[in-house]
């Protein structure tokens, strides 16, 4: 992790201790009905214990945390509206855990950012319209391409919206580790500690991932991409969650930090994933760099070779439907 620690810059954003949060007895609640899971304050700790660490280091560092103000858990948009309120007013009594403020101090409280899940949600599908107008202006997706190292692409029945990038593709320290090319069949099953030593498995096994489902609306990878996007690009980002809330959190995570490269052209930030399995103790580590992420490594045509290959075509299409024939028939 030091390694990884040294390779961020000055600003850093830490975002821990994502709760969910309900209304009942005339003030808000956090966690489930049986309060905030042990994991969940875990990540909390680790999160402060980082905060701390990079202010001795002289670094410019802000805890974020996430309130999942889902309408199953919150209610009414008027509950909503009181919470937006208190977050705005820095009424901390209202709007954070109470377990949490008794471990920040009047300072560390000024260094605390508060966002919506709901908000995150709406914010990354502002830039998903935008991605899609820019892309039908465009004509095509080459130049996106050579833009961030990724493609839009829709289902064949347009129902969801997609991306692939020439980094989901590379499978070269995979194939090193795993000393063979099985780990990239559906059926294989992987095990704890392969998913600690290559975090990104399960993410080039299926090569896309899904932003938005019209049956569904906006999916957990764009939702995570829209808290990143609360936050300047001079700032670097750290996040530490746990699998006992969310056994794919890690996969969702770090889909939504490739999503908002492939997306957003000046999105440039490194992005290092903290995520505790449910078993072992040892948490997976995943370092994210923008200019690795947006660096073709494959030309379009060659790119395209791999996207069909994969398979990819059989079920997905360009988002604005112009696949060109002499650059691979889907």
């Amino acid at each position: 992790m030091t390694d990884f620690m040294r390779q961020l810059r000055k600003d850093i954003v830490i975002d821990c201790g994502h709760v969910p949060v309900r209304y009942g007895d005339g003030r808000f609640q956090f966690g489930d009905a049986e309060g905030m899971s042990e994991s969940i304050i875990r990540s909390f700790h680790v999160g402060l214990a980082l905060y701390k660490y990079h202010k001795l280091e002289g670094r410019q560092a802000k805890i974020s945390i996430c309130l999942s103000d889902t309408s199953r858990l919150l209610g009414d948009t008027d509950a909503r509206a009181k919470l937006v309120e208190a977050i705005n007013a820095k009424r901390w009594q209202e709007c954070l855990p109470e377990l949490y403020k008794s471990y920040l101090g009047d300072n560390e409280l000024d260094d605390v950012l508060i966002s919506l899940q709901t908000r995150n949600s709406n914010r990354f599908s502002t830039l998903i319209k935008k991605s899609k107008v820019n892309i039908l202006r465009e004509g095509n997706n080459e130049t996106h391409y050579h833009n961030t190292g990724a493609v839009l692409l829709s289902s064949l029945d347009e129902d969801l919206f997609s991306i692939s990038t020439s980094y989901l593709l590379n499978y070269e320290r995979e194939n090193i580790y795993y000393q063979n090319t099985i780990w990239q069949k559906s059926t294989y099953v992987d095990r704890e500690k392969d998913i600690i030593a290559m975090p990104l498995t399960r993410l080039k096994r299926s090569g896309i991932i899904n932003l938005y489902e019209k049956s569904s609306g906006i999916l957990c990878p764009a939702t995570y991409g829209g808290l990143l996007l609360n936050f300047p690009e001079n700032y670097d980002h750290i996040c530490v969650y746990a699998r006992n809330d969310d056994p794919y959190i890690g996969e969702k995570i770090i889909r939504g930090v490739i999503a908002c490269n492939a997306l957003k052209v000046d999105f440039s930030r490194q992005c290092l994933q903290i995520v505790y399995p449910q078993m072992l103790r040892t948490p997976e580590l995943s370092f994210i760099n923008s200019d690795e992420l947006k660096t073709q490594k494959n030309s379009f045509d060659d790119f395209l070779k791999k996207m069909q290959e994969k398979g990819i075509f059989e079920f997905m299409k360009f988002y604005n439907n112009q696949i060109q024939l002499d650059k691979g028939e889907a």
